[in-house]
């Protein structure tokens, strides 16, 4: 059955890979205001989407855009590792006031379907790895402004359960795990690791530093993939599911910089550093509930690095 969708967020790295799939079959809104999306990333289907340019905190606007639709997918906020430590008190207000704004949407209008992306670092420092779905959420030192990222997930997780168990058909929650891919901005760790080779290059410099000791682990997966994850959680997850959309092969970052720095034809030197306090040292999601619904990753993270290299060293 076809339906309307409204996605917030719908211009980022993830929500346009998502917006470009919803649109194979639905109709499709999209709500952005750019501040890390980009409306180029939907040039290819602009014409069987709307694209509204606006800040999810504007309350009356997305009610009078959400009217007629029949789902929502909250996909926006401000990601990035590096941005979690800049601005923590936009991060909070942007999960909280955009959230509250996405339900009164629904209320409104009776949008009786919501999907919520949240995120891994809700899970913050895991006991269980891979982790599972059901263990404690946790903000482990409020005092550390890259908690403003999880805490507001959190936030928004418990705003879903406390309002949607009533008057809704469909609502679920979606951890993504290490999503990474072409175009996925430079806050995080694989096109980090690319710019710093590429930054030493053309310095002359023989030495890469990095943060820790590489010992720290990730489990990442492709966007394509996730994208795939998505579709099934969304057909075949229930009412009020949570959901991770990851990878369950974990990799430690010396490997991951090692891999990188092969491929690149660097010969730097690796030099471990600081890790900033807070930081996850080992992530790893158990996708358990997604593979029952027959979700299989097929993008190796190694066969896959080069796109990724050539796509930030072309667009510096």
């Amino acid at each position: 059955m076809r339906k309307k969708f409204l996605i917030t967020g719908g211009t980022g790295f993830i929500g346009s890979a998502i917006t470009k799939k919803i649109a194979e079959d639905h109709d499709v809104i999209v709500v952005d205001n750019n501040q890390r999306g980009l409306n180029k990333r939907l040039d290819k289907i602009m014409d069987r989407i709307t694209l509204f340019n606006f800040d999810i905190r504007n309350e009356q606007s997305l009610i009078d855009v959400s009217k007629g639709v029949d789902c929502i997918i909250h996909a926006a906020y401000v990601n990035g590792t590096e941005t979690f430590y800049k601005k923590p008190k936009e991060i909070v207000d942007i999960a909280i006031k955009g959230m509250l704004n996405v339900l009164k949407a629904c209320e409104v209008n009776e949008i009786r379907e919501l999907i919520l992306l949240s995120s891994s670092e809700v899970y913050h420092h895991a006991k269980i790895i891979p982790t599972p779905e059901e263990i404690p959420l946790i903000i482990p030192d409020i005092k550390n402004p890259r908690f403003s990222y999880g805490g507001g997930k959190i936030a928004s997780e418990l705003m879903l359960m406390s309002h949607c168990k009533e008057n809704f058909d469909k609502a679920i929650i979606i951890r993504p795990h290490n999503v990474f891919g072409p175009d996925m901005g430079r806050e995080h760790v694989i096109p980090q690791i690319i710019d710093k080779i590429n930054t030493q290059k053309k310095q002359n410099n023989k030495v890469l530093e990095i943060q820790g000791d590489g010992s720290e682990t990730r489990a990442f997966i492709h966007i394509e993939d996730f994208v795939s994850g998505f579709d099934f959680a969304i057909k075949k997850s229930q009412h009020l599911d949570i959901i991770n959309i990851g990878n369950d092969k974990e990799i430690k970052i010396l490997e991951l910089v090692k891999i990188i720095k092969r491929l690149m034809y660097s010969d730097c030197e690796i030099k471990s550093g600081k890790l900033r306090e807070g930081s996850t040292t080992r992530r790893c999601p158990d996708i358990s509930k997604l593979k029952n619904f027959g979700f299989k990753a097929n993008v190796d993270l190694e066969q896959s690095l080069p796109e990724i290299i050539q796509w930030y060293s072309n667009n510096n």
